[in-house]
């Protein structure tokens, strides 16, 4: 009966520690949205989805400067990159600056990555975005990156999908500016 009693102690005590520990880890919206993080000038932001054993390659990347939005695509290893710019503008450009601010998307950059949630052969999402910082700390590119990998807070995935879908929005044919094949 006391090997009994002991036992369920203990399966208790574990239990108790496994929920203290995840709870520690845990990281809130509103977490995120006081953590103080130095950045300045915004040069560019990139998304990208790949990695998969195809080699798949499908990224944007938006040059904040020349208000220019590139499309990258590859379907397979060994098949050329596609790549298509659209013409962007500014309020587009305020739209993305202001959302970053208002979710503090470059905090999200340090969150834990998620190992229970990791696939070995699938592709991963990622959001990048690269600050000048060389006012504040002598770096000309530093890179935030948030990855879909990360332990992203409940509700976190609605605000990250809303921030994608924009940029998506973006690829107008009437913005089109020129279709090319990387080499």
């Amino acid at each position: 009966m006391k090997k009994i009693l002991i036992i369920i102690i203990l399966i208790i005590i574990i239990l108790i520690l496994l929920i203290f520990l995840n709870k520690k880890k845990d990281t809130s919206i509103n977490k995120l949205l006081n953590k103080k993080v130095e950045y300045d000038k915004l040069l560019k932001i990139e998304y990208s989805n790949s990695g998969n054993s195809n080699g798949n390659i499908d990224s944007i990347s938006i040059d904040i400067d020349k208000l220019i939005l590139t499309k990258r695509y590859r379907e397979e290893i060994g098949i050329p990159i596609e790549a298509t710019e659209y013409k962007i503008t500014k309020e587009n450009i305020e739209y993305l600056k202001n959302y970053i601010e208002k979710y503090n998307l470059v905090a999200w950059s340090f969150l834990e990555i998620d190992d229970d949630n990791i696939i070995l052969d699938g592709s991963v999402v990622n959001i990048c975005f690269i600050y000048d910082n060389s006012k504040i700390n002598g770096e000309k590119y530093k890179t935030y990156s948030i990855s879909y990998a990360n332990k992203i807070p409940k509700d976190g995935y609605k605000i990250l999908n809303e921030f994608n879908n924009y940029i998506f929005s973006l690829e107008k044919e009437e913005n089109l500016i020129k279709k090319y094949i990387e080499k």
